[in-house]
């Protein structure tokens, strides 16, 4: 499933399918910006635009493409996003709920425990969303469908924002892809069973999405 950039240094020169990416880490150090932007906000005070489409996949680098800094100054984005960003699909395929953002190849700058992509002025910048599957009954997104950010639907808020504050705490951790999926559908009352069906998963990965749900 999904490469978090601790071990990408070591695997760099692989190729990556389907719902994997191939990055480096951190690719860049950096100092913590005087200014740190949170896409959502950044996005609804219109300093940010996106354009954003499915990748085919369900869990990880789901959904690709390019955020505009509408501003003549450069803007720095966290990679966490706090509480996650809801992205909504065009199409009949899935709704995600997005806890990252990375530039397209999964690089970002490290700045300790800040971790964040630098928007240049008045430019387009490829990006990538970690997301996951909202709706489990639908199918994966295509690569024809495209999203926009709206506000976290109620139902969605309190495990969004645990899986958030977890997968902040674990940002090095290549293991909790599968489990923050099953914690996401469990927490809209979907079986064991009826995920089993479509999704495979370990006993192990079941417990873990339980700790999640309890964050």
């Amino acid at each position: 499933m999904k490469i978090r950039f601790n071990w990408v240094v070591v695997l760099v020169l692989i190729f990556i399918s389907a719902s994997c990416l191939s990055s480096a880490q951190g690719l860049l150090s950096g100092v913590v910006p005087e200014k740190l932007h949170e896409l959502g906000e950044a996005f609804s005070g219109g300093l940010v635009s996106l354009a954003a489409n499915g990748t085919g996949s369900s869990t990880g680098s789901v959904v690709a493409g390019s955020i505009r800094n509408n501003t003549p100054n450069e803007i720095h984005i966290n990679v966490i996003l706090p509480g996650g960003l809801y992205l909504q699909n065009s199409g009949p395929g899935q709704n995600m709920v997005a806890t990252q953002v990375f530039l397209a190849g999964g690089e970002y700058i490290d700045a300790g425990k800040t971790r964040y992509i630098s928007l240049s002025p008045n430019t387009e910048t490829k990006i990538i969303f970690w997301a996951f599957c909202a709706d489990f009954e639908r199918d994966n997104p295509a690569v024809t469908e495209t999203f926009s950010i709206v506000p976290m639907p109620p139902a969605f808020k309190p495990i969004a924002s645990k899986i958030s504050s977890f997968m902040a705490d674990n940002f090095f951790d290549d293991e909790i892809d599968i489990p923050v999926q099953l914690a996401l559908w469990r927490s809209q009352g979907v079986g064991r069973l009826a995920i089993a069906g479509k999704f495979e998963f370990t006993d192990f990965d079941w417990e873990a999405s339980a700790v999640i749900m309890n964050y």
